[in-house]
């Protein structure tokens, strides 16, 4: 099980050099058992949509961090739709979906079926669930140029988890990009005092 090139998803996240707020998620939290989904439920959102690798999971990993099946059960009773989007397992690149079986076996979460990678694939999420706002759906995920980039392009709600779980086997690649996102972000929030793009979330308290 590993992660494949993405051209589109690299050549996208030039987008930031125009609007660098799409690298910044509007909450970041340790990992993710600091996500409070009944606040999630609470101010609107409906559909929770999760990285698999260093999000939930070591990288490759078939096992759900032990701290995090007590936060994710707590998910699953709070938002009734909960899926993983991987930019490997489910793509068009997971041979007859093997990678996407052996998560939904093991993991007990729908893996969502895709042709394009994130921070692409929006409108087939939107396709998907056609009865949701974009603002009533929340991508979390520890990639700031796909997953959180992925939620600003779409009007989601982007959740950074940004304690990595393992560099062990983790792709070299993946490994550089983070460095250089984090860099990033620290220059657009602290250095140039940017924002994150609003989002309904923050005027939704009294729901």
């Amino acid at each position: 099980m590993g992660q494949s090139f993405n051209l589109n998803g690299i050549l996208n996240s030039f987008k930031i050099l125009t609007n660098p707020s799409l690298l910044i998620p509007q909450i970041k939290v340790n990992n993710f058992a600091h996500i409070n989904f009944l606040k999630l439920k609470e101010r609107g959102i409906k559909l929770v949509i999760l990285d698999k690798d260093n999000c939930i999971t070591k990288p490759y990993s078939l096992e759900l961090e032990p701290e995090f099946k007590k936060p994710m059960s707590e998910l699953k009773s709070n938002i009734d739709n909960v899926i993983i989007l991987s930019n490997s397992a489910g793509s068009s690149d997971d041979k007859n979906y093997t990678q996407l079986e052996s998560i939904e076996s093991n993991l007990q979460i729908k893996v969502f079926k895709h042709t394009q990678k994130k921070p692409l694939g929006g409108e087939e999420i939107n396709a998907a669930y056609p009865h949701l706002k974009p603002s009533e759906i929340a991508m979390v995920g520890d990639r700031l140029l796909t997953d959180i980039m992925f939620a600003n392009l779409n009007g989601y709600l982007g959740i950074h988890t940004q304690k990595v779980l393992s560099l062990k086997g983790d792709n070299w690649f993946a490994i550089k990009i983070r460095n250089l996102e984090y860099k990033l972000l620290d220059l657009f929030e602290y250095k140039l005092k940017l924002k994150p793009i609003e989002h309904s979330y923050f005027t939704n308290k009294n729901k």
